[in-house]
């Protein structure tokens, strides 16, 4: 039988099983429902932190400075108001940008 690592969230980050008796793991930032994994395709980006963005060929990425996203599946950063401003991946909301010193 083989042997499932179970996250948190209920998704396993390893796949395998049926013929195989042994479970491989999900390429990183990756994971499949549990029960649900039989060969690597089966494995799917896991939702990104706040202040991340999700590159569909790279996983979850920093948004850069002056950016922001709430995470999740977002596939790109929203720019901060202008005159506003947060450093790299420390974007979550709008709420994050902060003004920006006068020059």
């Amino acid at each position: 039988n083989a042997k499932k690592t179970e996250l948190s969230s209920g998704i396993n980050a390893e796949y395998g099983g049926g013929f195989s008796h042994e479970c491989k793991p999900c390429p990183h930032g990756m994971g499949v429902a549990a029960g649900k994994g039989y060969v690597i395709q089966s494995c799917k980006w896991l939702p990104c932190k706040a202040g991340d963005y999700l590159d569909l060929k790279l996983g979850c990425l920093k948004c850069e400075e002056n950016t922001y996203s709430k995470g999740g599946f977002e596939k790109e950063c929203k720019a901060c108001p202008h005159g506003k401003g947060v450093k790299a991946g420390m974007g979550y909301d709008e709420n994050s940008c902060k003004w920006l010193p006068c020059k």
